[in-house]
């Protein structure tokens, strides 16, 4: 399971972010609950309960691209970021995201990024260890090559 859902969240979301839907009424409890552990959550649209989904960006989001990612989260989800990116005070940093209604809902820093993953937010301040990788393995990691 982990890397058939690894490797369709990779997948979906190569060119632009992208929602997978899960429906409940044709998957085990087990999948299910295995799902929901890898960021789907009960459908935000009208329709069934019984349909899950997970919204992946598949992306880094620095402060360089902060401003254009969150015009693309508004056009691609209903919602958006911060208007700056808040700075990093460790993993349990809240991230407020505004929904076309107007409501905000802060989500801690771990939780965005496996509710919305493949994505890591870079913000200000936040520790970083960079260490050299093969060619293959950063293609991987960082979804720089033509294919996986």
């Amino acid at each position: 399971c982990d890397v058939l859902l690894d490797a369709m969240f990779r997948d979906t979301c190569t060119s632009r972010p992208s929602r997978l839907l899960l429906d409940g009424n044709h998957t085990s409890r087990e999948s299910l609950e295995y799902a929901k552990e890898h960021g789907f959550r009960t459908s935000r649209k009208t329709g069934p309960s019984s349909i899950l989904e997970k919204l992946c960006i598949g992306k880094i989001i620095s402060r360089l691209n902060w401003e254009e990612s969150s015009l693309q989260l508004a056009n691609s989800f209903g919602f958006a970021l911060p208007i700056t990116a808040p700075v990093y005070s460790g993993p349990d940093t809240n991230i407020t995201i505004d929904e076309d209604k107007g409501m905000g809902e802060a989500i801690r820093l771990r939780e965005f990024e496996a509710r919305f993953g493949p994505v890591i937010l870079m913000l200000p301040g936040r520790p970083v260890i960079v260490v050299p990788i093969q060619r293959a393995y950063a293609d991987l990691l960082l979804n720089t090559a033509c294919q996986h």
